[in-house]
C-alpha cells in the first residue's frame, strides 16, 4: 500500500496482504494465502519480549527524597526530578510491565500511597511532601504522565507494587499493566515536591 521499502519485514511465501492498521506505532498486517486457503496476522515491528533480568532492570534510590531537591547551599532548587527506570530499554504499545518498590518507609511522605488501607482514607491526605508519577519523554523531551493507566496494587492501592517475595513469580500476570500509548521511549519516575 506504499512505495517505501521496509527492511527486516516480509510476508511468508505465497501470502498477500489484505489489510493493514497502524496502532501505537505498530503496523498490523492481515495476510491471506489463496493456494493453501490460510490466513495470518503479523506486526511490524514485532513485539519485543523483554524478560526482567538484571540487564533490563534499573533500581532507583529514593530513600532520602529531600536530598534530590536541595543544592549545596541547603536551598530547595528544584520542583521535580526525573529518574530513568529502564536504561536503554524502550517501552512500546502492548508491552507488559510492573513497577516494584518498598515505599512503606516513605508512606508519610508520598501522596496517595496506601490509599487502599482499611482505615478511613482521610488518614492519607493528598498534600504530603512528594508525589510520584510514571511516564515517558516525548520527542520534545517533555514528560508525559501515564500514572493513571498503571494497574494499582491490591495491597496498597498504589501504582508501585510492594517488592515481591523472593519465591514469587515476577512474570505472573496479576496486576500487570499493558502499555497502551503511541509514545515510545524509556520509562521514567518523576518525583515532584509539593509546595505549600
Amino acid at each position: 500500500m506504499g512505495n517505501r521499502k521496509v527492511d527486516h519485514a516480509y510476508l511468508p511465501s505465497g501470502y498477500q496482504p489484505v489489510g493493514m492498521k497502524e496502532y501505537g506505532g505498530i503496523i498490523y498486517v492481515a495476510a491471506y494465502n489463496p493456494i493453501t486457503n490460510l490466513s495470518q496476522i503479523g506486526s511490524f515491528p514485532s513485539p519485543e519480549q523483554i524478560k526482567g533480568d538484571d540487564s533490563t532492570r534499573n533500581s532507583v534510590d529514593i530513600e532520602n527524597l529531600w536530598s534530590l531537591f536541595i543544592d549545596k547551599d541547603n536551598q530547595i532548587s528544584f520542583d521535580s526530578k526525573l529518574m530513568e527506570l529502564c536504561k536503554e530499554t524502550y517501552i512500546h504499545a502492548g508491552d507488559e510491565f510492573k513497577l516494584y518498590g518498598d515505599l512503606s518507609y516513605l508512606s508519610k511522605e508520598i501522596t496517595g500511597y496506601n490509599s487502599n488501607n482499611s482505615n478511613n482514607n482521610s488518614e492519607y491526605p493528598k498534600n504530603k511532601n512528594f508525589t510520584l508519577f510514571a511516564g515517558i519523554l516525548n520527542s520534545q523531551n517533555e514528560f508525559v504522565d501515564i500514572t493513571d493507566s498503571i494497574v494499582k496494587s491490591e495491597s496498597n492501592g498504589y501504582f508501585i507494587h510492594p517488592n515481591p517475595p523472593k519465591n514469587a513469580n515476577p512474570d505472573s500476570p496479576e496486576n500487570t499493566t499493558i502499555y497502551s500509548y503511541k509514545l515510545v521511549g524509556p520509562l521514567f519516575l518523576k518525583v515532584q515536591l509539593n509546595h505549600i
